[in-house]
């Protein structure tokens, strides 16, 4: 079957605003919304079961009525995630390479984070206000105009230079400084997100 030319699949060329919703649940967009359910995400104190009930009260809206759990986790995964669950599904991968990739996903949710919102806010604070005239406390950013624009944060400094702090290993360190400089940059592994700050 071919798209109609009106609204092919997938169509997206800037004429339409970011979405709001998916598949009958309809979320907040705000991008404070999406900072706390990473931070709600990232919790150790929490069982799954808590945060899921915890992220639908956070960042959802309206949810249709008799939508079960499983699609109200996977159309918050898919908006926290900006829709990219939608190009991966298109991708032709094995099973195999499926499992590949959880496995690879596991080993990096085990590594020391480079990177955190809770931690590093005020850098992100100012990155946008120097960068694109931002001001985080007071202008409303749709979520997935947010990590679009993290996207370039990313690679200026002095955000690139503290995750690459973060990302030098012990054995990489060639000198004290340095060792003293990234332990001092580090994300807790302890309360990383907050969770056990009192």
């Amino acid at each position: 079957m071919i798209p109609s030319i009106e609204n092919p699949l997938g169509y997206r060329f800037f004429e339409d605003d970011f979405p709001d919703s998916y598949k009958g649940c309809v979320f907040k967009t705000d991008f404070r919304a999406w900072l706390r359910y990473d931070w709600l995400m990232a919790r150790h104190d929490l069982k799954d079961s808590e945060k899921i009930r915890y992220a639908m009260r956070l960042c959802c809206q309206s949810i249709r009525k008799g939508m079960g759990v499983d699609k109200i986790v996977e159309g918050l995964n898919w908006f926290a995630g900006c829709g990219e669950s939608d190009r991966i599904k298109l991708l032709k991968i094995t099973q195999r390479l499926r499992d590949d990739i959880e496995d690879e996903a596991e080993r990096r949710r085990d590594r020391p984070k480079t990177f955190s919102y809770f931690w590093d806010y005020q850098k992100v604070w100012a990155a946008f206000r120097g960068r694109f005239q931002i001001d985080l406390h007071a202008d409303n950013l749709h979520w997935w105009k947010f990590v679009g624009l993290m996207e370039i944060l990313y690679s200026e400094p002095p955000i690139s230079r503290l995750i690459e702090l973060r990302s030098v290993s012990d054995k990489d360190k060639p000198s004290r400084q340095l060792l003293i400089s990234s332990m001092l940059a580090a994300v807790p592994a302890e309360g990383q997100e907050g969770d056990n700050m009192k």
